[in-house]
């Protein structure tokens, strides 16, 4: 739309400019109503309301820059109004400036002390930058957003407090006994569902509300008949309660911090029969996709590149999936759907007959079982991510510019999935350079990973102790391997440069580069480092050398080092790098 469409629709009336931005933006019409609302705000650039509504609009639509010059005008020209100090805070968070996220929502509180909007942006600015003891408590806020549902069934028990409940309580009185809600989404509460053992160690008895959906993955947790299918089930039951309290509550009762997040992984499990079953309709699948018999080497990898639409943040975390269509060219690997919802109907745009699974995915435990046939789960930021994690499974997340808090910043991990990769953006909905570098990588575990999981029975899939104890060898031969990784470390052979005709800040280079790439294929990288050893041709070379290498660590990442003079087996190399790292 163009200012003369504009001002021919609605010649000098500014007002009725704005309401067709507030109408275009309802409609989902966003370019339209970004026009509208410039238009209006041009002609009347006084009204701060106007330009904080420009705020949400442009940056729904994907103009972050124009969002946030939007909400920077509103707080100049009405710096008493704690709502724009909200909104500026959100774009700031969008933006990925956390600490300037947190300063606005401050602000906006400084306005308005019970401002449940900023407190509970304060929570997320905090919580992604790791400060976990007030962000917990900020987070407490969430049920006082306008147009928040009620959090709990309408029982008159106490919220719990963490203090332990009896252990042996009167049948009747049922008085130790603590209802836990899987509130929030999908995710969350598979995520938080770590923390049910903890709560129910504390109290005589524990019984769950989740979403039927989620039911049948999470009734293992419990004993038999404590997981019950949506509030009306728990009003149904009849039973009496002591205390509840959300799963989304339970890391602040826990106290968790960064270091004391509950990491026993796997706590989730698949019914080993339905996992086998997956299996064969897998290699069934791959056998049409590769030359018969498929071979064996074929990798099995999940996609899901959308989230739940009515996700206030579904703009920026789902994916266009033709941005997925990187993947399908990376060989050996066959790529299976595991997409639900409308979105699944895209799926062309990543390769012709790409086989989907998500129409027989009915619940999460289907998804659990499908997912384990796997070798590895690409997803953007949903619940396939969190099952993935919740099971011990191999899984990438790619995430938005702007991260959910539970991600943490600059880091490929996350403490709170040890198998899980994380996948970042260069800028805001950037899924191009995003993809280029996830099918990158791909290209490189395809190669160098053996195929997981073929020809398992059911009595052997690995626990998570298996798991990590396995030793995993990367390009061995009679001599020497390139890696090797075991009980979660990662250590290189000695990298040296692919062209020894270079200087020492040539070598450097190629031999850094050499380091990324190996640790990437091991699902790490430079910010896990640990130990390096250096040797050099020549000891007057530790200047260059350490020009490089200072500029390549990460900030605050530098591991213990040992750099000596040597002898090198190529009288052309200049040197030669060993590190080790965790995962």
């Amino acid at each position: 739309m163009t200012d003369a469409d504009i001002t021919d629709a609605a010649p000098g009336d500014p007002e009725a400019w704005h309401a067709a931005a507030l109408d275009a933006f309802r409609q989902g019409r966003l370019a339209e109503a970004v026009a509208w609302a410039q238009a209006a705000v041009s002609r009347v650039p006084d009204r701060a309301a106007w330009w904080r509504n420009l705020c949400t609009i442009a940056e729904r639509h994907g103009n972050h820059a124009m969002a946030l010059a939007a909400a920077e005008r509103a707080v100049a020209l009405a710096p008493s109004d704690p709502d724009l100090w909200h909104a500026l805070a959100l774009v700031q968070y969008r933006l990925g400036a956390p600490e300037a996220s947190a300063a606005s929502a401050r602000a906006a509180l400084h306005r308005d002390a019970d401002h449940a909007g900023a407190h509970v942006a304060l929570a997320e600015a905090l919580l992604l930058q790791g400060e976990f003891a007030t962000g917990w408590d900020e987070y407490e806020w969430r049920y006082r957003l306008p147009g928040a549902g009620p959090s709990r069934p309408p029982l008159t028990c106490a919220a719990w407090d963490g203090t332990p409940l009896p252990k042996e309580p009167p049948a009747a009185a049922q008085s130790g006994r603590l209802l836990l809600v899987a509130d929030q989404g999908y995710g969350d509460a598979i995520q938080f569902a770590r923390y049910i053992p903890w709560a129910a160690a504390r109290c005589g008895a524990v019984s769950l509300a989740a979403a039927p959906e989620l039911t049948p993955l999470l009734a293992p947790l419990l004993p038999p008949g404590a997981v019950l299918a949506g509030w009306e089930a728990v009003l149904a039951r009849g039973e009496r309660y002591a205390a509840w309290a959300p799963l989304s509550g339970l890391p602040r009762l826990h106290g968790t911090r960064g270091d004391t997040i509950p990491a026993t992984v796997p706590y989730l499990s698949a019914e080993p029969g339905r996992v086998v079953a997956w299996r064969a309709q897998l290699d069934a699948l791959a056998s049409h996709l590769a030359p018969h018999p498929a071979p064996r080497s074929v990798r099995r990898v999940g996609l899901v590149w959308a989230g739940r639409p009515t996700h206030p943040n579904d703009a920026n975390r789902s994916a266009p999936a033709a941005a997925m269509a990187p993947l399908a060219a990376v060989p050996g690997v066959a790529l299976v759907s595991l997409q639900q919802g409308a979105a699944a109907a895209e799926a062309a745009a990543i390769a012709p007959s790409l086989p989907a699974l998500g129409g027989a995915i009915d619940d999460f435990a289907t998804l659990a079982a499908v997912i384990s046939a796997l070798d590895l789960l690409i997803t953007v930021d949903s619940a396939p991510a969190h099952v993935a994690g919740a099971l011990g499974c191999p899984v990438w997340v790619l995430l938005p510019y702007g991260p959910d808090w539970r991600w943490l910043r600059d880091r490929a991990d996350t403490p709170w999935y040890p198998t899980a990769r994380l996948f970042r953006p260069p800028a805001p909905r950037d899924w191009t350079g995003l993809m280029a570098g996830v099918a990158a990588a791909l290209r490189r575990w395809a190669a160098a990973c053996p195929r997981s999981g073929l020809g398992r029975t059911t009595s052997q899939f690995p626990t998570q102790e298996a798991r990590v104890s396995k030793i995993i060898r990367t390009e061995p031969n009679p001599i020497l391997s390139k890696a090797v990784e075991f009980h979660g470390f990662v250590y290189l052979q000695g990298m040296t440069a692919r062209d020894p005709g270079k200087d020492i800040k040539g070598q450097t280079a190629e031999v850094l580069e050499e380091i990324d790439a190996a640790l990437e294929t091991h699902g790490t990288d430079k910010t896990r480092l640990l130990t390096a050893q250096i040797w050099l041709k020549d000891i007057k070379d530790r200047p260059a050398m350490n020009e490089l290498w200072a500029a390549w660590l990460p900030e605050g990442g530098a591991p213990v080092r040992a750099c000596v003079q040597a002898e090198l087996a190529d009288p052309r190399l200049l040197v030669e790098i060993m590190v080790t790292a965790c995962k």
